[in-house]
């Protein structure tokens, strides 16, 4: 098991457990599953940065978003536009699977990372305690953190499949 896939588990283990909690501890466990829900998914993206340009997971957590959004989604776009121009079907449609991606997991990357903040920075933001296993922080249900992961991995796996096909 990757280690983000550990931490996703440890996530879901914090998950679990929180309602059977009371107080202090129920409040820490929600945000700490919270918390590891948006490491995995930002590992998952170091990873995928780290395969297609080693210097690029070294930068901050902030800069990721931003990086697929601007050097990332430019070089799909001259790729997809490339391909367009020779007929390549299925580099076209692997492109622009790549570029839906790219919106996509930048997106993820700002809610996941905004939530880890609330989290770990704001305890005078209540998590809102529901029924059954539920709970939410500003609004953000825990089994939505939870389904971080597996969409993370999807984009990252359009986002690489297309790079490989345009830079080799």
């Amino acid at each position: 098991m990757a280690f983000e896939d550990g931490i996703h588990a440890v996530g879901h283990h914090l998950q679990t457990h929180a309602h059977g909690l009371g107080g202090g501890q129920r409040d820490a466990y929600a945000r700490s599953a919270f918390n590891r829900y948006y490491y995995s998914v930002f590992l998952k993206t170091r990873d995928l940065f780290r395969s297609i340009n080693p210097s690029w997971s070294r930068m901050p957590h902030a800069d990721y978003p931003v990086t697929l959004r601007a050097t990332v989604r430019k070089q799909l776009r001259i790729a997809w536009s490339r391909a367009r121009k020779d007929g390549d079907t299925k580099l076209v449609k692997d492109t622009e699977a790549a570029l839906r991606a790219v919106d996509a997991l930048s997106k993820l990357l700002e809610q996941a990372y905004a939530i880890r903040v609330v989290a770990d920075y704001n305890p005078e933001e209540e998590v809102d305690f529901q029924s059954g296993d539920r709970f939410s922080l500003k609004e953000v249900e825990i089994t939505a953190a939870h389904d971080w992961r597996p969409k993370c991995d999807t984009f990252c796996a359009a986002i690489y499949s297309a790079w490989v096909q345009v830079n080799v």
